[in-house]
C-alpha cells in the first residue's frame, strides 16, 4: 500500500517537473532560425588551404540550438543556425541568453574573394569577406 502511494506521488512529481519548464509536453515546439552574432574568420588564406570559420549562435530561454546549415556557391558560403522554440502562452521561459561557438571547415577550391554570409531571423545578413591569396 505504501509503495503504491509512493509510486503515485513520484509520478505526479515527475509530471509537475515536466510541464513546468520550457520543454513542456503541452507547448507546441516549432523550428526557428537563430541569430548568428559573430563570424570569426581570417582576413585571408592561401589558395588550396581549408578555411576555418567560427560562428557564434545565440539561443536561450525556450529556444535551443540544433544544427548549423552550410550552403556553398561559387564565391559565397551561407550559414543558417537552426533551432527549436517551445515557448507558448502557458509556458514559463527563462531569461538567460546563451551562445555556442560552432566551427565550420570550408574545403578548397575557393574563389577570391569568398563572402561568408550568416542569415539572421529578421531576414538580414551578416557578412565577412575572406581573400584567397597565391603562395
Amino acid at each position: 500500500m505504501a509503495s503504491r502511494s509512493l509510486s503515485r506521488h513520484t509520478a505526479l512529481l515527475a509530471l509537475g517537473f515536466a510541464v513546468s519548464g520550457c520543454d513542456s509536453v503541452l507547448a507546441p515546439v516549432h523550428a526557428v532560425l537563430l541569430q548568428i552574432s559573430e563570424i570569426d574568420a581570417p582576413a585571408s588564406i592561401t589558395q588550396g588551404a581549408t578555411l576555418v570559420v567560427r560562428l557564434t549562435v545565440v539561443f536561450g530561454g525556450c529556444r535551443s540550438f540544433e544544427r548549423l546549415e552550410t550552403t556553398r556557391a561559387a564565391a559565397r558560403v551561407t550559414f543558417k543556425a537552426h533551432g527549436r522554440d517551445s515557448s507558448g502562452p502557458r509556458v514559463s521561459c527563462t531569461a538567460d541568453v546563451r551562445t555556442q561557438v560552432v566551427e565550420s571547415r570550408i574545403e578548397p577550391p575557393l574563389t577570391d574573394p569568398v563572402t561568408l554570409v550568416a542569415l539572421q531571423p529578421d531576414a538580414s545578413e551578416t557578412t565577412r569577406t575572406v581573400r584567397i591569396t597565391t603562395r
